[in-house]
């Protein structure tokens, strides 16, 4: 595409929209009025501060390419206005300043979400499409240090009350840079070359500005680095490697495998905490592998002159072997851990040099670290760190309590490490998880209607058109009359700690609160909850929070879960009946990724309409036909009719029984069903008829279900039976599924 100067590209963007759409774009149920709508996008830090390109760190010159796309608000529909280029959806126009100006015509009477991407000419596979799909993705055959990636991105909720936005354009990924000592690098050698393999998302849904669930294998294959080191750096250490990751809901990322051209075999450094537009930095000696170790430090954001400055030194220098410096509102889960290696020390900095204790006059608010279990592992506020050190065999919930550093507003956070000593059994105990919404870089005045997922929980929220909207005022997400949030996990739910905005507001004589009382509760789905604490104790797989009808709402701003200790790491015995048995979960469909692959805006009304289908799953691909679900439905529905059956993907061991959670959802009813585990191979008849007895005349096993809800199915396939895939069918009905675990 030919370059543009500057003081041409509001026309050219204008004129290059306005020509795609076969009209000018109105909304025809509200004859809206079409109005010229500008985006000045700043992208003064964006285009700074760049990967290496060449032997340069600091320039990021040469051009990127823009992409501008406006959805419809409400369905995420893409539309007219955006397709430039017609079909394969074209870049507006060439990058190469600080500044730009972006017009779009749009109608006055319809709410947008424009999507602003800018990347250099074929580095990603962009994807708009009429299915609803908006996203970038990364290529196969990548290579490590590849500045070539470098990309930026914005969205903007545009209403008619405004005509003129302002855009911050950011890096939608995080980077990961290794760097050695000088002291550390082998004798004589002078350039240096790496390869990387990572665990993280492929790629990015532009509508939603949040990396995909799905974890990948990505291999960032051998390339040379020869930019040097900076900031504090500069002169001590070598910069071994640089790459860009997408970051996934949980915060961290596997890097399954690094190798630098001086060592002498690849190694795994486990998990790594990233951040959005962040960097983070693995300092250490990674050429001796009998000693391999690193610090890892956090740089929030991009830019700043000593970008690899911070806490603590590079090396062996330092007196612990792994340090991370820690924001305010990270938390780390059992699902993705602090990983060390036994007898490994861990230094933890929160927010670098802002760490402090802070003493009576801010609240009385101060630092304290306590564990769970001492024998496992020690937590101590020392030298203006937090200091954790294993001890032996097990594992231990690590408690870090901070002020939030605003400097003038204190607030005490929680913070979980749950340290994960790798070399010895972790025998399963209880865990828990926590949501802190405010930590989300959520846009104000937005509804989000998709699952939070942080760990082992998933919160969702619904019900009217206002339900689940996020706001700053009040910190948290509101729930309106009849409204409701979910709290769901894989794990048996114990407890969840609600926390709610405190503000009053005086209308009249009247003062509102945002918290529930005995008038706005609406009501639990099982457990208790204690109206006077904000706590719902219990077990349930799945807890709903419900508003009672009325005026007024409540603000959410924080959850904590606690599970019980039968659904551990790696552990098996309590879920499912298999208490005592010894066998463990190898496999799960989770609830989350039934509701990813089952839900369908398109559909419309209350009936489902079954279809081929599936699901993608941390366990492998399950197929099948089942119901696609409008409305927020939260469960997978199958049926003894219409072809419907499901698939478990080819596991490598064999399978000793199947155990099916029903749903808790209060809105249906369930009733007596039988499971069927039948061969894959089975045909399955795609009449509206009831399946005839001589389906599951070679099954593998069966189980009867009852009616109530949240109840486990256990289907025994017994010891020695050596099968590694199965067909589910059902027997007398309809049938509502919260998720399976597959066990061995």
């Amino acid at each position: 595409m030919k370059k543009v100067l500057y003081s041409l590209l509001a026309a050219f963007a204008a004129l290059a929209l306005a020509s795609c759409a076969k009209e000018p774009l109105a909304d025809p149920v509200k004859d809206g009025r079409p109005v010229p709508v500008t985006f000045s996008l700043d992208l003064g830090s964006a285009l700074t501060k760049a990967a290496p390109e060449s032997s340069v760190f600091d320039d990021a010159s040469g051009e990127f390419q823009l992409y501008v796309a406006a959805f419809a608000k409400n369905s995420g529909e893409l539309l007219p206005a955006s397709c430039i280029g017609g079909a394969g959806f074209k870049p507006v126009v060439t990058l190469n300043a600080k500044s730009a100006s972006v017009t779009l015509t749009l109608s006055k009477s319809q709410d947008y979400r424009v999507v602003f991407f800018a990347m250099r000419e074929g580095a990603y596979d962009v994807e708009f499409g009429d299915n609803g799909v908006a996203r970038f993705s990364f290529k196969r055959g990548l290579k490590a240090n590849d500045a070539s990636l470098d990309a930026f991105y914005s969205f903007v909720d545009v209403t008619s009350a405004s005509t003129s936005y302002s855009v911050t354009m950011k890096r939608p990924f995080a980077q990961i840079n290794v760097l050695a000592a000088n002291g550390d690098v082998p004798s004589g050698q002078k350039t240096f070359s790496s390869a990387m393999t990572v665990q993280a998302p492929v790629s990015f849904d532009l509508y939603a500005g949040a990396a995909g669930g799905d974890l990948e294998e990505i291999v960032f294959a051998n390339n040379a680095i020869s930019a040097e080191a900076v900031g504090k750096y500069k002169t001590t250490h070598k910069w071994l490697a640089m790459n860009y990751v997408l970051v996934p809901a949980s915060g961290t990322v596997k890097v399954s495998s690094f190798s630098e051209s001086g060592m002498t075999e690849a190694v795994n450094i486990g998990q790594v905490p990233v951040r959005v537009n962040g960097r983070t930095n693995l300092v250490g000696n990674v050429y001796s592998l009998s000693d391999f170790h690193f610090n890892i430090q956090i740089n929030p954001e991009f830019g700043g002159e000593d970008e690899y400055g911070g806490q603590g030194g590079g090396g062996g220098t330092t007196v612990v072997d792994t340090e991370i410096t820690m924001a305010d509102g990270k938390t780390y889960t059992t699902e993705s851990p602090l990983v060390v290696t036994a007898a490994q020390s861990v230094k933890v900095l929160v927010n670098g040099d802002d760490f402090a204790t802070v003493e009576a006059g801010a609240n009385g608010a101060k630092v304290t670290a306590t564990s769970s279990n001492t024998a496992v592992a020690t937590a101590e506020v020392k030298d203006g760190a937090v200091l954790i050190t294993p001890k032996g065999n097990g594992t231990a919930n690590v408690t870090i309590a901070t002020p939030a550093y605003t400097k003038t507003d204190y607030s005490a956070q929680t913070f979980v490490l749950p340290i994960k000593v790798e070399g010895i059994d972790v025998p399963p105990g209880p865990s828990s998880d926590t949501i802190v919404f405010a930590d989300l870089n959520l846009e104000n005045g937005t509804q989000y209607r998709d699952p939070f997922v942080q760990g082992n929980m998933s919160v969702q929220f619904g019900a009217g058109s206002n339900d689940g909207k996020y706001y700053t005022t009040g910190a948290g997400i509101r729930i309106y009359g009849d409204g409701w949030v979910t709290v769901s996990s894989d794990k048996t739910i114990t407890k969840i700690e609600y926390t709610f905005d405190p503000t009053e507001m005086k209308d009249g004589d009247v003062t509102k609160t945002f918290i529930p009382d005995e008038a706005t509760f609406g009501g639990v789905d099982g457990g208790s909850y204690d109206l006077a604490t904000q706590t719902w104790t219990g077990s349930a797989k799945s807890v709903k929070l419900t508003r009672a009808t009325g005026t007024g709402h409540w603000r959410l701003q924080k959850i904590v879960v606690s599970y019980d200790g039968s659904g551990g790491q790696g552990g098996g015995g309590g879920q499912g009946g298999g208490g005592g048995t010894g066998d463990e979960t190898q496999a799960s469909l989770t609830n989350a990724e039934i509701q990813a692959a089952t839900f369908d805006a398109e559909i419309t009304g209350d009936n489902p309409s079954y279809r081929d289908g599936t699901i993608s799953s941390t366990s492998g691909t399950w197929t099948g036909n089942f119901a696609k679900h409008a409305n927020g439905v939260k469960y997978l529905q199958l049926r003894n009719k219409k072809g419907a059956y499901l698939d478990s993907p080819l596991f490598s061991f064999a399978i000793k029984k199947v155990v099916v959670t029903m749903t808790s959802d209060a809105s249906v009813s369930l009733a007596e069903r039988v499971f069927h585990l039948v061969p894959v191979e089975t045909t399955v008849p795609t009449t509206d008829d009831l399946y005839p007895v001589s389906l599951w005349a070679n099954e593998y096993a069966s189980a009867r279900g009852g009616s109530e809800k949240g109840s486990e199915v256990t289907i025994d396939l017994g010891e020695s039976a050596g099968v590694k895939q199965f067909k589910l069918v059902i027997e007398k009905g309809a049938t509502y599924i919260d998720h399976l675990d597959v066990y061995y």
